[in-house]
């Protein structure tokens, strides 16, 4: 029994302590501590009243369940102890913020108590926020990602949907033609860029020809280059075969700027970058004289920019574009340009997919939306000639429009 005597100015009291604790989860628990209670008689039967309250308002605590904070850390100690390929370090890390930033309301409330109004709620409350259509869509995904771990494991009980069942948002905004570059627009960029003898100028050049992500040509080390010889290259210059190969990049790393490390390309697959003559020619003289230092994954091929390790490489290229007159694009566009005007030029979307590492198609569809690919050659269908050139005699035409 949780009674102990004590001392205090020379008198003798009783202190009663309880402490009941779920079966089923050790985060459930009720605790109390009442001092100075003059006998232990008196102390007796205040423990037994005590208990019995404890032991009701524990059975209440465990029909609702765990807080939504407390889901979200036993979600975080489950993949901090069972790391995932799925949810790697950093993904867990950012969704955690997330919860925090735009779920404050629901921190210390029973999920069992949160309803889909409360979902609509914070909807309401993020758009009011400024929030992006993107980001709304990330918010339902996450809360319904840990909420349905959280009926997995246990830890939310009474429910068996999200707060955010039924809630229908858009995945992303419309497609905009803003953020493609025309052939023209890249030529001009690469050029000025290589005028200006940028530094940056070898990292936009791969990109382009690539569509490599930013921190894959991070990542990019001489050993992931392989190039035919100049002779050979000059031999398949005077040849038509759309086959022929100059060499190619395999992309197998990326950097991790939320980890502060290198792991495994977004996909989690080692691809295949066919290098293509205008490429070629760039990297066989360029790689002979990159000298940045090396790893334990080789030479690097750039070199190491403070800002493309902290994730600000876009606002280089948006301020060297704003220098030029250019069109200030993100760093992400040149993967977007090198998918769009390689559907253009009709290479399939399967091949271009497995270049690029893309496995949701719905990404790509949007590029196929952007090039035209679906619509070349449908309005030849179209025709509103006449069948013949004869003149047609005006005596029985009826004007539609009467006397004028």
């Amino acid at each position: 029994m949780g009674i102990k005597a004590y001392i205090e100015d020379g008198k003798e009291y009783f202190m009663v302590q309880i402490h009941v604790r779920s079966k089923g989860s050790r985060k459930i628990r009720v605790q109390k501590r009442l001092i100075k209670i003059a006998t232990r008689s008196e102390a007796e039967d205040i423990y037994l009243k005590e208990y019995k309250k404890a032991c009701t308002e524990l059975a209440k605590k465990e029909s609702e369940g765990l807080t939504w904070k407390e889901v979200i850390e036993a979600w975080r100690e489950w993949y901090k102890r069972y790391p995932s390929d799925r949810w790697d370090v950093g993904t867990v890390k950012d969704y955690i913020a997330m919860m925090y930033n735009w779920t404050p309301d629901w921190l210390n409330k029973p999920v069992s108590k949160l309803s889909v109004a409360d979902g609509f709620q914070l909807i309401q409350e993020a758009k009011d926020k400024g929030a992006s259509t993107k980001r709304l869509y990330q918010l339902k995904t996450v809360i319904n990602v840990i909420h349905r771990w959280g009926i997995q494991a246990g830890k939310v009980v009474g429910v068996a949907h999200s707060p955010m069942f039924g809630i229908e948002l858009k995945k992303k905004d419309e497609d905009s033609f803003s953020e493609i570059l025309n052939r023209d627009q890249v030529s001009e960029l690469l050029l000025k860029a290589e005028s200006a003898e940028h530094e940056w100028f070898p990292v936009w050049k791969v990109a382009s020809y690539t569509g490599m992500r930013s921190g894959e040509l991070e990542a990019l080390r001489k050993p992931d280059i392989e190039l035919v010889s100049r002779e050979e290259a000059r031999r398949l210059d005077t040849i038509s075969d759309e086959k022929k190969s100059y060499g190619f990049i395999r992309v197998q790393r990326q950097w991790k700027r939320k980890e502060n490390k290198y792991g495994p390309t977004k996909g989690r697959m080692a691809r295949t970058v066919p290098i293509s003559s205008k490429l070629y020619w760039f990297l066989v003289d360029y790689i002979e004289t990159a000298d940045f230092g090396a790893d334990e994954f080789g030479e690097r091929v750039f070199e190491l920019f403070s800002e493309h390790r902290s994730g600000q490489q876009a606002r280089v290229l948006k301020n060297f574009c704003a220098s030029k007159g250019l069109p200030e694009i993100k760093f992400h566009t040149f993967r977007a340009c090198f998918a769009t005007h390689l559907l253009s030029a009709g290479v399939e979307e399967l091949k271009v997919m497995k270049i690029g590492g893309w496995k949701d198609r719905e990404t790509m569809m949007s590029y196929i939306r952007l090039a035209g690919v679906d619509e070349l050659g449908a309005t030849e269908k179209l025709n509103f000639e006449a069948r013949n050139h004869e003149v047609v005699p005006c005596a029985n035409v009826v004007s539609l429009f009467g006397p004028r």
